[in-house]
């Protein structure tokens, strides 16, 4: 790939990806970490299983758009007969009752999005596709057809919940722990008793310390009237 904006200049995909007619069929469902998944999103089954998760976090988006890029596809449906809401790998089924079919990827999720109230231009691989010259978001120019208007659509929608929820509130009751953000600094395990135990030690050391006159390896502290800095000599008398 070459395109400025690349994820990286090579992505892996099996022979399909040099097909002269491709055909997507996907399912309607929310994603917690790209809000929804659509055609775009499942476009990264043109890959294989190991490297398709290959950058399958917070660059998920990126490497969504830059998958345009190899091929696009020449029909697409996507069953919303019965949705996914909530989470991607247990969903909650959401009746909608709906076959959608399109033929351009970026202004077929948009569609999508309409459908149950969010902007395709918050998605960020729906906004990158786009910027990347992959189709409009803009209904306007998007010629809508069938026996079901997108108002009727939408009323069927009505309630829907996308996946855009932190990985922390995903796992949640679960035994997976997870993190997103900057690296956590590792933190000391302190507790009552361990906390006490250091006051203890840092009281023995101070009355110690004032028995005797201060020498090399004493730290300044305040029990011994000889150390006023960091490190404190013991006097010696002039000849």
């Amino acid at each position: 790939m070459s395109h400025p904006a690349r994820l990286r200049d090579y992505l892996f995909t099996p022979s399909r990806s040099r097909a002269r007619l491709l055909r997507q069929l996907s399912k309607f469902k929310a994603h917690p970490w790209t809000t929804v998944t659509f055609s775009l999103k499942a476009y990264i089954g043109i890959q294989d299983d190991r490297h398709r998760l290959i950058d399958h976090d917070h660059k998920l988006n990126e490497k969504i758009a830059d998958l345009q890029h190899i091929i696009q596809p020449s029909f697409i449906a996507i069953d919303a007969i019965t949705a996914g809401e909530g989470r991607m790998l247990t969903p909650t089924p959401f009746p909608l009752g709906l076959i959608i079919m399109g033929n351009s990827q970026v202004a077929f999720d948009a569609v999508c999005c309409n459908i149950i109230g969010v902007d395709p231009n918050t998605v960020d691989h729906i906004r990158l596709a786009a910027e990347h010259g992959f189709g409009t978001t803009d209904l306007a120019k998007i010629k809508i057809t069938g026996d079901v208007t997108l108002e009727e659509a939408q009323a069927r929608a009505k309630g829907f919940k996308v996946g855009l929820i932190r990985v922390e509130k995903y796992f949640e009751g679960t035994n997976i722990t997870a993190y997103a953000g900057p690296p956590r600094r590792p933190r000391r395990a302190t507790t009552a008793g361990a906390a006490a135990r250091a006051r203890s030690r840092r009281r023995s050391r101070s009355s110690a310390c004032s028995t005797r006159r201060p020498t090399r390896s004493c730290r300044a502290c305040t029990s011994c009237s000889g150390t006023t800095t960091g490190r404190s000599t013991p006097s010696r008398a002039r000849r």
